[in-house]
């Protein structure tokens, strides 16, 4: 478990500290209003992409991945890749109509291929994800958005602008997919009744999926729907640096959660133990990481991004003060599938997501900082009803979870105190 769980680390890191270099160039060199417009194509459609990667936890959850299952998952991803790269094709210049912004229907329709490379590569990664070979992973992420990160940077240098971004968005995943297609290749077998067996776990995996990411993007569309593209690159900009950290403390262990915790689906006891093991080591990353960025973050995002980014400051030390509901949710869902609960998992994705929603639009009309404390208050707000459902059907008690999460928080909370007051 160690070795996997540092190559997740090492992929996921890898892969984000990348993507992060990228949007920090291209916040030196575009306009706002240019990384703006890219932020709201990007949050579209990764936001309708997001349902196909219930395949991959459709892979790793299954109890007898036959070759049958695999092809029949394979085929039906594929199909609805290529049904959404349509949707987006045809749908673009209307969805540029609402947002007020017509070049925004080139940027979504330049970002359709993503939804077919992504089809291609869900059942390759959930095979290697299902048999723990995170090194395999680490390495083809790694090489692949690493030569998208170079192709942007040297297209952003020659005047591609905007466009730059959605190059390094479908050269790092098309490269991904090709280097995952020696794994795994489908046959032309089509099974109806080995794909209903996986369509009640894929679709409430499905549905977390979208409705994770409805969480995380609602804010840029938002956004970007009342006040247009310079307040949504503002509230991404400060949203990126909460992004980077979550994924290089949280999602390496996230990623071994649902393969480790699904060998454990019949031991309930030992399932708990290693649960409450993966929530402490998470706490001990995650709260000195966040509280820390909080008190440094009015030196260290205008150092980054530069100047013309000032006003993103409040809003990402809003957004850091959503760290112990992250702890709690990251690794409640995944516990919840292991045990055959998927339902009850996507039942509180479910208001998260109707929570946030409401949240958002409420505050949107008053502006990013308005919007960041309504995403910061919902995920508070639904962290009891997560902690219900995991003493329900994994028998943890609320306390028991808090009793780990509070030394670690306050450990670290006092110096961000101390340092936030000497500093600023």
């Amino acid at each position: 478990m160690i070795a996997a769980a540092f190559w997740a680390l090492t992929r996921i890191a890898g892969q984000k500290l990348v993507a992060a270099a990228v949007f920090v160039v291209m916040a030196r060199l575009l306009d706002p209003a240019e990384l703006g417009l890219a932020v709201i194509a990007q949050a579209i459609v990764l936001l309708a992409v997001s349902a196909l990667r219930a395949v991959t936890d459709a892979v790793i959850q299954a109890e007898d991945a036959t070759e049958e299952f695999l092809s029949s998952l394979f085929w039906a991803a594929l199909g609805g890749g290529l049904g959404l790269a349509l949707t987006f094709l045809l749908a673009a210049p209307l969805l540029a109509a609402i947002f007020g912004q017509p070049d925004l229907a080139p940027l979504i329709q330049g970002l359709t291929p993503l939804c077919l490379l992504i089809a291609l590569s869900v059942v390759p990664e959930g095979l290697l994800r299902r048999h723990l070979r995170f090194r395999s992973l680490a390495l083809c992420e790694g090489a692949s958005f690493l030569a998208g990160g170079v192709l942007a940077v040297l297209l952003a240098l020659h005047g591609w602008g905007v466009w730059s971004l959605i190059v390094y968005v479908l050269t790092a995943q098309a490269l991904f997919t090709a280097a995952l297609w020696p794994v795994w290749r489908p046959s032309l077998r089509f099974s109806s009744t080995a794909l209903r067996r996986a369509l009640p776990l894929a679709a409430s995996i499905g549905g977390m999926n979208l409705l994770n990411h409805a969480n995380a993007r609602i804010m840029d569309v938002a956004l970007g729907l009342f006040f247009g593209p310079v307040l949504a690159a503002q509230y991404r900009v400060a949203h990126q640096l909460l992004d980077l950290v979550t994924h290089v403390t949280l999602m390496p262990l996230q990623s071994l959660a649902l393969p480790v915790l699904s060998r454990l689906q019949h031991d309930p006891r030992h399932l708990a133990e290693t649960f409450l093991a993966l929530i402490r080591k998470a706490a001990l990353l995650v709260f000195p990481v966040f509280l820390g960025l909080a008190a440094l973050m009015p030196w260290f995002l205008p150092l980054l991004f530069g100047e013309t980014w000032r006003d993103s400051v409040t809003i990402a030390q809003i957004l850091c003060l959503i760290a112990g509901p992250y702890v709690i949710l990251f690794f409640a869902l995944p516990a919840l599938t292991a045990l055959g609960k998927a339902r009850q998992a996507l039942s509180a994705t479910a208001l998260q997501a109707g929570l946030n929603l409401l949240a958002v639009a409420a505050a949107a009309p008053f502006g990013p900082l308005a919007v960041a404390g309504a995403h910061v208050a919902r995920a508070h707000v639904t962290a009891p009803y997560t902690l219900w459902l995991l003493r329900r059907h994994a028998g943890l008690c609320p306390l028991q979870l808090l009793r780990i999460l509070a030394p670690p928080f306050c450990f670290a909370a006092v110096p961000a105190i101390l340092a936030s007051l000497v500093l600023f």
